[in-house]
């Protein structure tokens, strides 16, 4: 996995938790390959990582969620980049900055009055209160798809409310707010990668925007970014799962649900971002993993065959491209020319 790839995959929230995570003797030992503790609370963890090539070849963590992208492998992972050219290091103690004019003024008025002037604020701008209550909101919680639909939908409505049209500017403040919403679920989904409720989440988000976007009338593109963007997040996420038979298990189950809800003429809409979850766990997977990952696809295509007809076209595209990619393409030629269509 490239570190480019992982960087990507965490979102601003996980980052700035992993910051305030102290790292204690980071030290390389050999080219590439760093050792550190992360404290954690009452804790402390011992994190490795190995990188070549700009590469993550190794990245293991004692905690009870090291098989995943942990805060405490992203708290070292942020602090090699940091420090890149060291040999031995120990991350210092940041200085404290200079406080601004407003910062200063804060910090002298009465608590009350800055609570009663935030709550006339807020009575005049809802997506402001929302931003607040995202922002400021740390308590770590197990969410459910419905606390997840709930969330979204009173984001939706703080920027949107029954609008029935919505210009570009406020498809990106809202989009902005459900980037900031969306964080902690975030991080709850990387943590349960092995468990439903991570692909439930999954499917809740792609649902809710999609209900959304179908009563709404905008020109923006920026609502189909989100769901590229959320579809590569969590299949790049798939990918940092660093127990290989726990990974394989997880890909397995997307590859093969792809080929069961054609079978059962699940929704189009739905089943193609399930479609496109499986296209980016591919192109985002490391040479290694593309090997599973065409082995799977290989077998349901053989297996499955009968259902090609339900398959999305652009879907079958990409099945055919990635078999004259990877050489396979003679064992399963037939798949191809099934029905109607013609290649």
């Amino acid at each position: 996995m490239k570190v480019a790839d992982v960087i990507k995959s965490i979102s601003t929230k996980e980052k700035n938790r992993a910051i305030q995570l102290p790292v204690r003797e980071l030290e390389q030992e050999g080219k590439g390959s760093y050792v550190a503790f992360v404290d954690d609370r009452e804790h402390s963890y011992d994190v490795q990582l190995s990188i070549q090539a700009s590469k993550i070849t190794a990245f293991t963590c004692d905690c009870p969620q090291g098989e995943t992208l942990c805060l405490h492998k992203i708290a070292v992972l942020i602090a090699t980049q940091e420090n890149k050219g060291t040999t031995t290091t120990v991350i210092a103690k940041r200085k404290k900055k200079k406080l601004t004019e407003t910062e200063e003024l804060m910090l002298r008025i009465d608590k009350e009055a800055i609570t009663g002037w935030l709550s006339d604020v807020f009575k005049k701008n809802k997506p402001l209160e929302q931003l607040f209550l995202l922002t400021f909101s740390t308590e770590e919680k197990q969410y459910t798809t419905e606390q997840v639909k709930e969330m979204m939908e009173q984001t939706i409505k703080s920027v949107a409310g029954r609008r029935k049209t919505l210009e570009g500017a406020n498809v990106k403040k809202l989009l902005d707010l459900m980037n900031i919403a969306l964080d902690p679920v975030k991080q709850f989904v990387t943590t349960n990668l092995n468990k439903s409720i991570a692909y439930e989440i999954y499917v809740v988000v792609i649902e809710t925007m999609t209900d959304f976007q179908n009563r709404i009338h905008t020109y923006s593109k920026k609502l189909d970014a989100f769901y590229d963007d959320y579809v590569e997040w969590f299949a790049i996420t798939i990918n940092t799962i660093q127990v290989e038979d726990v990974w394989q298990k997880v890909v397995k189950e997307h590859i093969v649900r792809s080929f069961i809800q054609a079978q059962e003429k699940s929704k189009i809409a739905y089943r193609t971002y399930n479609d496109n979850l499986v296209k980016q766990i591919y192109l985002s997977a490391t040479k290694n993993q593309k090997t599973f990952v065409v082995d799977e696809l290989k077998h349901c295509i053989l297996t499955m065959g009968l259902v090609r007809k339900n398959l999305d076209i652009d879907y079958v595209l990409f099945l055919k491209e990635m078999a004259l990619d990877e050489d396979i393409y003679e064992e399963v030629e037939s798949f191809f020319k099934i029905e109607k269509y013609s290649w």
